[in-house]
């Protein structure tokens, strides 16, 4: 499904997500070739093909504020759509809020994923007006599904679930994000946070399913485990039984009495060696 349509100046690059060694012990997510980047800042067409139901990585920048009291806005927005395409949205050199940006944040149909991102929608409220819908806490997921009370990061995130760690130069994270063209370690740090958003939360969803499906499997096992030691059980107190036949047996043919007693015994004791041994 088409979700929207809007004007931008697209400028299209290709970069590719590779995992790339960083510290001796910890490799780093980073871009590099045939992942598609688009950064936007004018007006030109461009369509977003996602159905209900879709998630997206998303994050927002701002240039740091040195004055107490002085509020800066959002400059820059991130949306990672899949993991090959992420579009940087420069809204400082914008005239107006792209209105297909608009719809795209306030559609409650379309998931938005992120660590953070309650704080975000506060600040895109105040900033802009825009309602930020379907938001998605990463920290609140990560914490449901991993069964723990964390203050998650986004890296510290990427570190648990991937073994990597994002590229995190406090002189990008606090350069002026308002200031266009961006810079290409920007570009980079901007659309590797929105990435890491997505595949967070695709991580979080399959190691939900694959505890649910642990659970189910571990309680199937249950039943027999249970069944296993109630037939051992019986199967010991009629091997016993057997043992001692009460002294009407004894008034019965000796053959009759031999065949009883082997009948008894060929059903009881196969079972109980089998479940004896496991």
């Amino acid at each position: 499904m088409e979700l929207f349509q809007t004007f931008w100046n697209v400028k299209k690059m290709t970069k590719l997500l590779e995992y790339e060694k960083g510290k001796p012990s910890m490799q780093t997510l980073k871009l590099q070739e045939q992942y598609q980047l688009w950064v936007l800042s004018k007006k030109v067409v461009i369509c977003m093909n996602l159905s209900d139901g879709d998630v997206i990585g998303f994050d927002m920048e701002w240039p740091p504020v040195y004055n107490k009291g002085k509020l800066s806005r959002v400059a820059l927005i991130q949306l990672c759509v899949s993991e090959s395409k992420c579009y940087l949205f420069h809204i400082s050199s914008m005239a107006v809020f792209p209105q297909g940006l608009k719809m795209l944040l306030e559609n409650k149909a379309i998931k938005k994923a992120g660590v953070g991102i309650e704080g975000d929608q506060w600040k895109l409220l105040r900033d802009f007006d825009i309602k930020l819908k379907s938001f998605v806490e990463l920290t609140d997921v990560a914490n449901e599904k991993l069964k723990c009370i964390e203050t998650w990061s986004l890296n510290g995130l990427v570190k648990h679930l991937f073994g990597k760690q994002l590229l995190k130069d406090k002189s990008i994270r606090c350069s002026n994000w308002s200031n266009f063209p961006l810079t290409e370690d920007q570009k980079l740090y901007a659309a590797t946070d929105a990435y890491a958003g997505l595949i967070i939360y695709q991580k979080l969803d399959i190691l939900g399913n694959a505890v649910h499906m642990f659970a189910i499997n571990k309680e199937e096992k249950i039943l027999p485990g249970g069944m296993k030691k109630q037939l051992i059980s019986i199967s010991e107190d009629m091997m016993d039984l057997v043992k001692h036949f009460p002294d009407s047996c004894r008034k019965l043919e000796n053959s009759q009495r031999l065949n009883m007693f082997l009948s008894i015994t060929f059903v009881l004791t196969p079972i109980y060696e089998e479940l004896t041994v496991h």
